[in-house]
């Protein structure tokens, strides 16, 4: 094996170093931000507000099917819970659903 090129594990070694995607993530880099007190307010009421929205969405459909049997009209009432997110969700900077 010629001595100018490295070997496999070399390489490797070099890229852990230097390149973000061969590094691993540990539990408490995940949960860093969890610690800061704000961050885990809004990470929390973000959590509730996307629940809430999926609830209203899951029960407005059904109380739809049960007034009528169309099925343009149960979806015509999804797109009209849905509709606003989707539409925000550019502007907020990250998906909320």
């Amino acid at each position: 094996m010629s001595r100018n090129r490295p070997d496999i594990a070399e390489y490797k070694q070099s890229l852990c170093r230097t390149s973000p995607k061969w590094r691993t993530f540990s539990a408490e880099g995940i949960t860093r931000r969890l610690r800061q007190a704000m961050f885990r307010r809004i990470w929390f009421a973000s959590l509730l507000f996307n629940l809430n929205r999926l609830i209203q969405c899951r029960r407005c459909s059904g109380a739809m099917t049960l007034m009528t049997s169309s099925a343009n009209k149960v979806a015509l009432v999804q797109t009209a819970v849905m509709l606003p997110v989707m539409l925000t969700m550019p502007a907020g900077g990250s998906p909320t659903l």
